[in-house]
């Protein structure tokens, strides 16, 4: 009765393992970053496309206006430019070698997204600033009695929403899924962890 008793009492010591299905952990993950990058695609696809057509219809708008309007239509097209290569740029940390082993396809995945982070984190130098300055100009060009009143009052408010909802994007999206990703290259790193 005693050894039985020793038996169950050491048993019932043992730590309980934890255990998880780790090709189906790294599935999920593929499928987490895969449905991400076709966000970013199109993200990017509309953005660029968006930026493509106001290049020319502000250059032709510029040609017949004067003043504060043609620069700020002329400034338009310079932050549409910009915006597109910004996205462009991004680009080019994207994951393009899947046969690689696993934990170097999530470091490339990692750094993708710290870059594309990186990104949503300076919108307010590389999409905000440039488009809220061509608005404004634009918009007291076409009507100089106003002054900034109007433009001010329209213009502020949409930046501050689109800076504060790629923010939150970061915060949301991108953050949770960066520490997803260490957390499976520790644990590729550590199987023992």
């Amino acid at each position: 009765m005693d050894d039985e008793l020793e038996r169950i009492w050491n048993s019932s010591r043992q730590k309980q393992l934890v255990s998880y299905h780790e090709p189906a952990l790294f599935n999920e993950l593929d499928s987490k970053l895969n449905e991400f990058e076709m966000v970013i695609k199109k993200r990017d696809r509309r953005e660029i496309t968006t930026a493509s057509i106001f290049i020319p219809i502000c250059s032709i708008a510029a040609f017949f206006t004067t003043g504060l309007t043609q620069i700020g239509l002329i400034l338009a097209c310079f932050s549409c430019i910009l915006i597109i290569y910004m996205l462009i740029r991004g680009r080019r940390h994207r994951v393009e070698n899947y046969a690689v082993p696993v934990e170097t396809y999530l470091i490339q995945h990692k750094q993708y997204l710290i870059k594309q982070r990186a990104l949503l984190n300076n919108v307010l130098y590389w999409y905000i600033l440039p488009i809220a300055i061509s608005c404004v100009l634009f918009m007291v060009g076409l009507n100089p009695e106003k002054g900034l009143k109007i433009p001010l009052v329209i213009v502020i408010p949409i930046n501050i929403l689109v800076y504060y909802l790629n923010k939150m994007a970061v915060k949301k999206v991108f953050d949770p899924l960066i520490e997803k990703i260490s957390s499976a290259i520790n644990s590729l790193n550590n199987p023992n962890l």
